[in-house]
């Protein structure tokens, strides 16, 4: 009897002890000043990989992407989620199109340019860019954006692979100008479709 209670003893400490050593994904983070979500998602990722993978998450009923930061305030609230953690990721940042011209790829700034030039040159759109002295420096052709913990940005090769910083927020509206048309169009076609049938 005491043999069985034993082994029960060390099969329920064995268990606790497995499911101690799995750790534990953090949840999702809110900012305050935009009510966005933002999540650290550790991996192996290449900056394609990382774009698809974010786009396909969701959070709260929220679209998720790489993430964007277009205020200092944003990138220093981002850095509380990376410098902990002692990792660089991928943003949706990219200047493959246009060597020079970097753009959002993701979320509701998806087109937006928030620099152009190489480290001398300018902040776009009003928009904030946090690069790391130097940078961006197109070495090997560098086309894709790394947040660097304790630090700013990176433009990064095609060939890397890294963690993801994934943004949570409510998608871009539909223009009122497109929205009206959408829904004149689709009256239209059931007013059709009524009196067909």
């Amino acid at each position: 009897m005491m043999q069985h209670s034993s082994i029960r003893f060390l099969a329920c400490g064995a268990f606790a002890w497995g499911l101690a050593a799995v750790p534990a994904g953090a949840a999702p983070l809110q900012w305050a000043q935009n009510g966005h979500y933002y999540e650290l998602v550790a991996g192996d990722f290449s900056f394609h990989d990382a774009l698809a993978a974010a786009a396909a998450r969701s959070h709260e009923g929220l679209a998720g992407h790489l993430a964007t930061v277009t205020t200092a305030a944003e990138w220093a609230f981002l850095d509380t989620i990376l410098n902990p953690a002692g990792v660089t990721a991928w943003l949706g940042g990219s200047d493959a199109a246009a060597e020079g011209t970097w753009e959002w790829v993701a979320g509701p700034e998806a087109g937006l340019a928030f620099w152009q030039g190489d480290p001398s040159g300018a902040a776009r759109n009003g928009l904030f860019a946090g690069w790391n002295p130097g940078e961006p420096n197109n070495l090997n052709d560098e086309d894709y954006l790394l947040g660097w913990y304790g630090a700013g940005w990176n433009d990064i090769g095609i060939d890397d692979r890294r963690a993801m910083l994934v943004e949570y927020s409510i998608p871009a509206a539909v223009p009122l100008p497109a929205g009206v048309i959408l829904l004149a169009g689709g009256l239209g076609a059931l007013v059709l479709l009524r009196r067909r049938g």
